[in-house]
Parts: C-alpha cells; structure tokens; sequence
C-alpha cells in the first residue's frame, strides 16, 4: 500500500513537473508571439509611411508633368502665331512690292505714298512682334527643357525614396512655380504687342 501510494506520488511528480515544463514552454511562445506581433505592426507602420510618401510624390508628378503639358501647348501655340505673322508678313512685303511697282510705272499720288508708308510701318510693327514671339518661344523651350529635368529628378525620387530625395523634389517643385510666375510675366507683354499693332 505504502508503495503504491509513494508510486502515485512519484507520478504527480512527474506528471507537475510536465506540466509545469508546458507552462513555461506556453509563456514562452506567448512572449514571442507578442514580440513578433510588435515587428509586424512596426512594419505595417514603416510600409504605411512609405506608401504616404509614395503617394505624395505620385501627386507632385502629376503636377509637374501638368506643367510640361501647359508649356508645350503655350510653344505650339506660339509657333502656330509666328508661322500666320509669317504669312502676313510675306502678303504685306508682296503687298508693298506691288505699290512700289506702281508708283515707278504711274508716279502715283501723294494719297497712295500716304498709303505705302502706313503700310510699311504696319509691316515694321508686325515684324517686331514676330521677333518678340520668336525670343518667346525659345524661352518656353528653355522652360521645357528645365521641366524635363524636373521629372527626371523626381522619378529618380520615387525610386529610392528617402529624405534626400524628397527635399530635392521640394525644391524643384518651389522653382516651378517661379517658372509660372515668370510665364504670367511673358503673356502680358505678348499680350502687350499685339494691342500696340
């Protein structure tokens, strides 16, 4: 009897120091479970913040290839004007030749020289607005060209996605907005020159 109940105990024992082996086995897994659910949100924190900035970059392309689109409409636009002033020019020189022919040939009167000087002058006029449409356009090239550089730096940006990167995209982004500012500037006295013609 006695020897049975001292294999009994024996069998607790054991069978509560398993027990209390799972226990800690149990508090174990629990602790890394919990350690691994804090590098999981830390994570999902990190790919947050980075699909912020992702986003944020994504939205200042958007708007600077706006601005590309906007200049590259504003020089077609203008070299379609410079090409009519062209054909204008070239009416009025044949225009001009004609009289010139004219007056050699009939001594014209003192009306129709009132005539040719007006247009001359109206000539002169519409060749210095073309001059201007001509240095204005090659201004826009230059623009262009600097908003291209622009782009490129910006998906160079979201490639690599750090802090350096996004300062630089801030910073061209800041001088964007000069070239607008400056593109206000070159519509007024465009606008300028054909209201004194």
């Amino acid at each position: 009897m006695k020897q049975s109940i001292e294999a009994r105990d024996r069998k607790i024992a054991v069978l509560s120091e398993k027990l209390n082996s799972h226990l800690s086995l149990f508090d174990s897994i629990e602790k890394e479970a919990f350690s691994v659910k804090q590098a999981v949100d830390t994570v999902e924190r990190i790919v947050s913040e980075k699909e912020e900035v992702v986003a944020g970059l994504r939205r200042e392309m958007d708007q600077v290839s706006a601005f590309e689109k906007a200049f590259v409409e504003r020089i077609n636009d203008l070299e379609n004007r410079l090409k009519n002033y062209g054909y204008e020019f070239q009416r009025k020189n044949k225009i001009i030749s004609e009289l010139k022919a004219q007056l050699e040939a009939a001594k014209i009167s003192d009306c129709s020289r009132a005539q040719i000087e007006e247009l001359q002058k109206t000539i002169s006029a519409k060749d210095t607005v073309i001059q201007n449409l001509i240095s204005e356009k090659e201004a826009l090239h230059f623009e262009v060209r600097s908003l291209a550089n622009i782009l490129q730096k910006i998906q160079n940006a979201v490639a690599h996605m750090n802090e350096e990167d996004r300062s630089a995209v801030s910073l061209k982004l800041e001088s964007q907005e000069e070239c607008q500012m400056n593109t206000s500037e070159e519509d007024n006295r465009f606008a300028a020159a054909i209201s004194g013609v």
